[in-house]
């Protein structure tokens, strides 16, 4: 098994609810939760960022689960950061879930 780190960006999290512990339930502990402002037209939110350090056999395997176990906490994922291998990006545009890359 490899170690793989990406960030996943959230959406529909109440952040005036106690949000940390249902992540880490759900398989979220490998990551670090944090909260961030954007403004999006013209709006003011405050975005969930999870950054991950995932051991998984594949980068897509280990993105591929991060998404699944988020998404069974009722949250949504805006957009994936990281740097992608063509297959991972391949999937992340199947499911319509935007990806940045990010060089280190």
């Amino acid at each position: 098994m490899q170690h793989f780190e990406f960030e996943l960006i959230l959406d529909d999290i109440d952040l005036n609810e106690p949000y940390e512990d249902p992540l880490f339930e759900a398989g979220c502990d490998d990551g670090l939760v944090s909260t961030f402002p954007v403004t999006l037209n013209g709006e003011s939110k405050i975005r969930c960022v999870i950054h991950f350090a995932r051991e998984a056999s594949s980068l897509l395997a280990a993105v591929d689960s991060a998404i699944k176990n988020v998404i069974s906490t009722g949250a949504s994922v805006v957009c994936v950061a990281g740097e992608f291998d063509s297959a991972t990006q391949q999937f992340l545009c199947a499911q319509g879930i935007p990806c940045q890359t990010v060089l280190s």
